[in-house]
């Protein structure tokens, strides 16, 4: 992108699709020919705070079977000279944290859990905000 060029973005909400049907090129081809010049990708989503790429850090998603889906948007959008910005779910964890750590939830004041699909509600001054630092320091690496 040029300086001062104007930001004509899309958001790909990985948590909405079936990674096992998501056609990469054909999503990142579609925008790019539309004028849109940057992806809002979710590389860690919301539904019970699962990776878009096999992660050492958190759980990829389970229709993934190893799939690298975020970093084959990546390669695509660079091919086709597209920004890309991740998006990483920092406040909805999965089963993996909250279980074994039930003291990292966020709570309201009469004591209940903020929940969404399979993810409870992490507090980020607990120390749920390492992993969110590792899983970014992850993703930034990619």
């Amino acid at each position: 992108m040029k300086q001062n060029e104007l930001i004509r973005a899309v958001t790909l909400e990985l948590s909405q699709v079936s990674p096992r049907e998501f056609d990469t090129k054909a999503t990142v081809h579609y925008f790019a020919d539309r004028g849109f010049n940057t992806l809002m990708v979710f590389a860690v989503g919301y539904l019970y705070g699962e990776t878009y790429y096999p992660s050492a850090v958190m759980a990829p998603h389970e229709e993934l079977d190893g799939r690298d889906l975020f970093g084959e948007i990546l390669a695509e959008a660079k091919s086709r000279n597209l920004r890309v910005f991740a998006y990483v779910n920092s406040f909805f964890g999965g089963a993996e944290f909250y279980e074994k750590y039930p003291d990292w939830t966020a709570r309201w004041a009469d004591g209940r859990e903020t929940t969404q699909v399979r993810a409870k509600g992490m507090c980020l001054n607990s120390p749920y905000r390492e992993v969110i630092a590792k899983v970014s320091a992850e993703v930034c690496a990619r």
